[in-house]
């Protein structure tokens, strides 16, 4: 790389006196003409010269600090250069270098930390960690007050008002800022109100002088700065009387007066008596007055006093205000929940409260020998590095944010940072503070609620059935896809309308009464049957579902609404009745044609059993034809009312069977078993026909398999659980076990 002077970015100067890559990658270049830095991504050098900010365009040296800065030793003193916060401060040999002239290549960076720069005076060993700015503004005092140059033992602490002669008319003020880092650096402005518009620049001066002043008050104010700059702009201010001579008092003045009056008044009065007379009321007149602006001047004086002691006891309540404000500011700090930091304008820590020790792991002294950036999680470094910038800079007195942070042990955590600037009573910035609140917990939660509302937001778009949101006045707020699809209308078209309005209108007042107790909160969900009116104009049937959402604190919120399109079921579920009503019909008919035939050959059977057993008594053979009558009565009643019905609904689920299959799998699995429940019911039932049709397998069957027989024919009849719980065995006499089955 060399100079080109017709390319602005080249390298300033041929002459290279140093070379530094800091912790960052970054390239520094000290030349004999200035400062630059290359930049490796567009080949370029920015360039840092005197005019701007460099003391000297010399560079001869350049070391990095642990905080990333840059320790620079030039022709004119040592500069301290952040280029994170591009700021610099220069020092010189007032601040205790070897000289202000350093030398080329004269630099180390031992292992400790130490930092060793060489000059034509020997050399300096500092570590950067104690090199501080010095943030105090120095307190101010008035040494000694010279009259004709003749020390005068004097209160000098302003609480006192200092009286002077109109004789004594030349004075001087000895002041000093107490603030002894570099004092020949320290300045001083002052004012005499009374005398001076505005504050005198002294610069380093640390006396001033006045004469011939005239009778009256005034008040000596001084201020310092202390050698980084920073002014105390409170001061000292001294109260003065001077006492004016007696021809400028107010009695000498009215004397005269009154003298050149009697002359006046005795020489016409020799002449004009009548002039006399009139003389001799001007005379009593102007005493008159003269005796009232006495006594006005002696009112003044006095109100002058009590002014000035009401102001002495105003200023030491306010002195009092001041402390008592002082101690709930430290009772304050000391005791907050949230971490609060003191930090100088380059960002470094000043102070730190408990909360903040506690919240980091770092104690004080810890936390004061760490660079605020090293606390922060890298990749959130960067975030508020301008607006701090602007803070110090006085372009901004406050911001907020949220970032992350580390603590002594290397855990991570999210804080909200609220920074504020303090200023001096010029407006100049003095220090910053900071209040961190730990916002962990709240960032979790907020991220909690950010994937529900996503898991929530992904079911409510990819549900298969219609899910809406609904206000409390039944207002239609959100739509999803599918209900979309299934009301034929797009949510724009039904946003912030009436739900009644795609209600069948003979369906709208069915659950009026339940949704007002889910308003009310006296309910939390309810499922009802409704029809809709589709966009084309059809009709069909929903099953709708209505849940209350309430707010954190348990008020109802808003209404969810879960809409599933039934109307093939509904349909099916008619036709199904339909079909029901059709064979029982034809079963009935079926039945009454048996039944009659069945009463046909009961009489034949009658009429054989006469003429089989004519011998027999009438009353006998009446009471066996009763018997059979009825036992086969009951038969055909049974045989109506159990089987046949049994084998209805089985007829029915098998004809349906297959459009189950088609709509839902998980349904028509369902309807397979019960068609199998059926079945076995009523082959129970025809077993147990077969039996009683033949009375003596009763005696010989099991009554266990008997018991068995009529739970099945129970299942496949009335579709309810049923259990057979059998303890033991025993054989039972043939008429006791018929009588335990008629019983069961």
């Amino acid at each position: 790389y060399q100079n080109d002077p017709e390319i602005a970015s080249s390298l300033r100067d041929n002459s290279v006196w140093a070379i530094y890559e800091d912790e960052r990658g970054m390239l520094w270049v000290g030349t004999q003409s200035g400062l630059d830095r290359l930049d490796r991504f567009t080949d370029q050098f920015i360039h840092f010269s005197q005019l701007d900010i460099l003391p000297n365009n010399t560079i001869l040296c350049i070391l990095g600090d642990s905080r990333g800065n840059l320790w620079i030793s030039t022709n004119n003193g040592l500069i301290q250069y952040d280029p994170l916060r591009d700021q610099w401060h220069h020092y010189e040999a007032s601040d205790g270098l070897q000289s202000n002239e350093f030398n080329s290549g004269s630099c180390l960076n031992n292992s400790n930390g130490m930092l060793y720069f060489g000059g034509v005076n020997g050399f300096n060993l500092f570590d950067p960690l104690d090199i501080q700015p010095n943030p105090v503004p120095p307190p101010v005092v008035v040494t000694d007050l010279r009259i004709f140059n003749d020390p005068v033992q004097v209160d000098l602490s302003g609480k006192s008002t200092i009286q002077l002669d109109y004789s004594q008319n030349f004075i001087a003020f000895d002041f000093a800022a107490l603030d002894y880092h570099a004092p020949a650096r320290n300045e001083y402005k002052y004012m005499l109100e009374g005398v001076d518009k505005d504050w005198v620049a002294a610069g380093n001066r640390r006396y001033a002088s006045y004469t011939n002043l005239n009778g009256g008050e005034y008040t000596f104010r001084v201020k310092g700065a202390n050698n980084d700059g920073i002014w105390n702009e409170g001061g000292l201010a001294i109260p003065l009387r001077v006492t004016p001579p007696f021809w400028q008092t107010w009695w000498f003045q009215s004397g005269l007066v009154l003298a050149a009056v009697v002359v006046v008044a005795g020489g016409v009065g020799l002449r004009f008596r009548q002039v006399r007379l009139q003389n001799r009321h001007l005379e009593a007149v102007v005493e008159q007055r003269t005796g009232a602006l006495r006594l006005v001047n002696e009112r003044l004086e006095e109100e002058v006093e009590q002014r000035k002691l009401a102001e002495q006891e105003l200023a030491r309540r306010s002195a009092e205000e001041l402390q008592q404000a002082e101690a709930r500011f430290i009772a304050m700090y000391e005791h907050a929940a949230v971490g609060i930091v003191i930090t100088n304008l380059e960002r470094r820590f000043l102070r730190g409260n408990p909360a903040i020790q506690n919240m980091f792991g770092y104690t004080e002294a810890e936390l004061q020998s760490i660079p605020v950036a090293d606390l922060t999680y890298p990749e959130d470094r960067n975030l508020d590095v301008e607006l701090f910038r602007q803070l110090a800079a006085g372009e901004r007195d406050a911001y907020g944010i949220e970032k992350r942070y580390m603590c002594k042990d290397g855990s991570i955590f999210w804080g909200r940072l609220n920074y504020s600037l303090v200023r001096a009573p010029d407006g100049s910035p003095l220090f910053a503070i900071g209040i961190i609140e730990d916002i962990d917990l709240e960032k979790q939660a907020l991220e909690a609620l950010e994937h529900s509302e996503a898991r929530f937001r992904t079911m409510f778009e990819h549900a298969a059935v219609s899910v809406a949101m609904i206000s409390l006045d039944r207002r239609l707020v959100d739509l999803n896809p599918a209900g979309e699809r299934i009301l034929g209308y797009s949510k724009e078209e039904l946003q912030d309308r009436f739900t009644s309005e795609v209600i069948f209108p003979d369906d709208v007042p069915i659950d009026q009464e339940k949704f007002m107790d889910l308003v009310a909160g006296r309910l939390d969900a309810y499922q009802i049957e409704k029809r809709y009116i589709r966009k084309d104009g059809s009709i069909r049937w929903g099953l709708i579902t209505h849940s209350l959402i309430r707010d954190p604190n348990g008020q109802a919120q808003f209404i969810l609404s879960m809409m599933e399109d039934i109307d093939e079921k509904k349909h099916a579920a008619e036709q199904m009745a339909a079909r029901e009503a059709e064979y029982r019909q034809m079963l009935e008919q079926t039945v009454l044609v048996r039944t009659s035939e069945l009463r046909e050959i009961n009489t034949r059977l009658q009429q054989e059993i006469e003429q089989r057993q004519r011998a027999e008594e009438a009353l006998s053979v009446k009471a066996a034809e009763d018997a059979v009558a009825a036992e086969r009565t009951r038969l055909a009643r049974e045989l109506h009312d159990a089987v046949t019905q049994t084998l209805f609904s089985a007829s029915i689920l098998a004809e349906i069977l297959p459009e189950l299959w088609k709509n839902d799998p998980v349904d028509a699995a369902n309807t397979t078993e019960e068609l199998r429940t059926l079945t076995r019911g009523a082959l129970a039932e025809m077993r147990t026909l077969l039996l009683e049709l033949r009375p003596a397998a009763l005696t010989q069957a099991r009554l266990e398999d008997l018991l068995k027989q009529l739970i099945e024919a129970l299942l496949g009849r009335a579709r309810l659980p049923a259990d057979l719980v059998i303890q033991g065995t025993r054989h039972l006499p043939g008429e006791v076990k018929v009588a335990l089955y008629r019983i069961a």
